[in-house]
């Protein structure tokens, strides 16, 4: 089995990315001062964050489709640097977006045969 260099990017903003924001969700977020409506908001953005991770690492070690893991990380990377209100998700987006561009331009290996 070969493993390419974006998966490998995909699994470490995904492992570290469901850390962080597990992290926060666990915790709570910072100043307790905060309404109960924006409190609310917060927690249905990070589980929102929490389930473009895993989409997106089910996509890209399911799917052998080039444009679709490609445009799929590329979306998800900027999904979780939305949702995770740009501070806890700048790593996630940092890896994501480059496992996507380098998945796009990934050559296909195509073995032809000669036969005489």
């Amino acid at each position: 089995m070969d493993v390419q260099v974006y998966k490998i990017l995909t699994l470490i903003a995904c492992a570290i990315g469901l850390l962080v924001t597990t992290f926060f969700l666990l915790l709570g977020f910072g100043p307790s001062h905060l309404p109960e409506k924006e409190d609310n908001v917060l927690y249905g953005l990070t589980v929102s964050t929490i389930i473009v991770y895993v989409f997106a690492l089910t996509i890209t070690f399911i799917s052998d489709r080039k444009n679709t893991v490609g445009i799929t990380l590329i979306v998800s990377a900027l999904l979780v640097l939305i949702l995770s209100r740009a501070y806890d998700g700048v790593l996630g987006f940092a890896l994501l977006l480059p496992a996507g561009i380098l998945r796009l331009q990934k050559k296909e290996n195509k073995r032809t045969t000669v036969t005489e």
